[in-house]
């Protein structure tokens, strides 16, 4: 499916660049390339002062998203929190509650044992609705 990007999503996606560069900065990166705009980078070679990185995150705001530069897309991340009875190799109970963490649950493809291959739509709106129904009925 195509998606035209309004003012908003594309302030945002802005604003998310500027703090994945910051995360990249702190890591000691030595050079940032931001992919939104066109040649636009920046090296720990050419300067190391926190002025000079500011004043590239102000400059990741002032760019347009350019067409075809910033690839947009979702995936399913499954697995992640697996549901199972042994709190030892799984993440949730099998009523998708944290194990050791009362009042926390998880209703979503993240309780999956493994990612499944294929799309999960209707898998996930019934390990919600029996993770809701749960929570509800308690």
């Amino acid at each position: 499916a195509d998606y035209a990007l309004g003012q908003m999503e594309r302030e945002l996606l802005q604003e998310g660049i500027v703090n994945a560069a910051r995360v990249h900065w702190a890591a000691g990166a030595r050079e940032i390339h931001t992919l939104h705009s066109r040649d636009h980078h920046f090296s720990r070679l050419a300067s190391t002062r926190s002025a000079d990185f500011e004043e590239y995150c102000r400059s990741i705001r002032s760019l347009p998203v350019h067409a075809n530069h910033c690839g947009i897309f979702s995936a399913h991340q499954m697995g992640t929190a697996r549901m199972g009875i042994d709190r030892n190799a799984n993440v949730c109970d099998e009523r998708g509650q944290v194990h050791g963490v009362p009042g926390l649950f998880v209703a979503d493809a993240s309780l999956f044992p493994a990612s499944s291959g294929v799309n999960p739509m209707l898998t996930i709106m019934a390990l919600a609705y029996l993770v809701g129904s749960g929570i509800a009925n308690a």
